[in-house]
């Protein structure tokens, strides 16, 4: 079924209109000029509710930082419960109300609050970087970020609390998943409704929570079911007998990157004694080819000496990274001999991984 989205955004004159939603996997991108009338209308299509997002093409909203510009906050509301009206100001888009819908509705009762924190954060940013800042003007607005995103956290933790039911709860849910622990996640997904649970945000938060109790320290390491640059399937069965690395990185991914010389000596070192790495990289580019070509030089740049595989390809047959519930990148998972896991590592270098494989690999 077509629906429309109509804003009407003061001051919005030939400015170009944005609309990014995802419906069924597929990313949709639609484009509108105002009409004679000076309204924005969209029309879409999906199945089941999603998130979409709003933004305008001003030149004069943008903050360009280092020669590189960037936009204002996206406004983001829910589309698939019917028409969808938008009302607001062009200089100050990211601030409109949201009508349409019971999930709209509902992120009314914080959307105020959020377009004000977004306000307060975006006209510092500008504010400081349009000047040429200095290193005291810098950490401020910096200090004013993390100030702002506690916010945020504690107005999604907040709505949550309060609307389990709602899909905006799995939204958020979704949003922060990756920055709570596993105590205080699991509780929360738990706590949310039967439909925000099979909303396409409640099933990846499940995702998330399964796989880390699956893989979790203690638990045996999730087979790979993936082939290698080379085309030979790898397997963990086949490698029993050692301590096996899993290194979760990608060709975009700066940290990851930098570890790898530190990796390079670990595997120098300890390779002979019955220790592997596998490298699981999972690249940003939609087009598997594509991520295939930025993968594949970034082995050949990084001299990486140890087995690869892409976790683009077949990911939606199986993601290893879904499966390990992946967080963050780098992340490392190390496997014992008898193939169960005994330790996850996030960050550029671990202190912790080297001291369990001079404990594990001594001589």
């Amino acid at each position: 079924m077509t629906n429309t989205i109509t804003a009407k955004l003061s001051g919005i004159g030939k400015h170009t209109v944005t609309l990014n939603y995802t419906s069924e996997g597929v990313k949709v991108t639609d484009s509108a000029k105002a009409g004679k009338d000076g309204i924005v209308r969209f029309s879409y299509k999906t199945a089941k509710p999603v998130v979409a997002a709003l933004s305008v093409t001003d030149p004069a909203l943008l903050l360009v930082m280092d020669s590189f510009p960037f936009n204002p906050p996206a406004l983001e509301f829910f589309i698939g419960e019917g028409p969808v009206l938008i009302k607001g100001d062009e200089k100050k888009f990211y601030k409109s109300t949201v009508k349409g819908g019971k999930a709209n509705e509902e992120w009314s009762k914080v959307r105020p609050s959020f377009g004000n924190l977004s306000d307060s954060l975006w006209t510092e940013f500008k504010k400081t970087y349009e000047k040429k800042p200095n290193a005291q003007t810098e950490e401020q607005v910096w200090v004013m970020q993390r100030r702002i995103m506690a916010s945020r956290l504690q107005l999604q933790k907040g709505f949550i609390n309060k609307y389990p039911e709602s899909l905006v709860a799995a939204y958020f849910l979704s949003k922060i998943a990756y920055d709570l622990e596993s105590w205080e996640l699991e509780p929360k997904y738990d706590s949310l409704g039967f439909i925000a649970k099979e909303s396409v945000y409640g099933k990846t938060v499940g995702d998330l929570v399964s796989g880390t109790k699956a893989t979790a320290v203690g638990m045996k390491a999730v087979e790979l079911k993936k082939n290698d640059m080379n085309g030979n399937l790898v397997s963990l069965e086949a490698l029993k007998g050692k301590i096996v690395l899993l290194d979760f990185w990608g060709s975009w991914c700066g940290p990851c990157r930098a570890s790898h010389p530190h990796l390079k000596t670990i595997y120098e070192k300890y390779k002979s004694k019955g220790f592997e790495i596998i490298g699981i990289a999972q690249e940003r580019e939609n087009a598997v080819n594509e991520a295939e070509v930025k993968w594949k030089e970034a082995i050949k740049e990084d001299g990486i000496p140890w087995v690869q595989v892409l976790n683009n390809v077949d990911v939606a047959k199986f993601s290893i990274v879904k499966a390990y519930a992946i967080k963050a990148f780098p992340s490392k998972i190390l496997i014992d001999k008898e193939g169960k896991i005994i330790g996850r590592y996030v960050g550029k270098d671990s202190e912790d991984l080297g001291k369990k494989l001079e404990e594990l690999l001594k001589d």
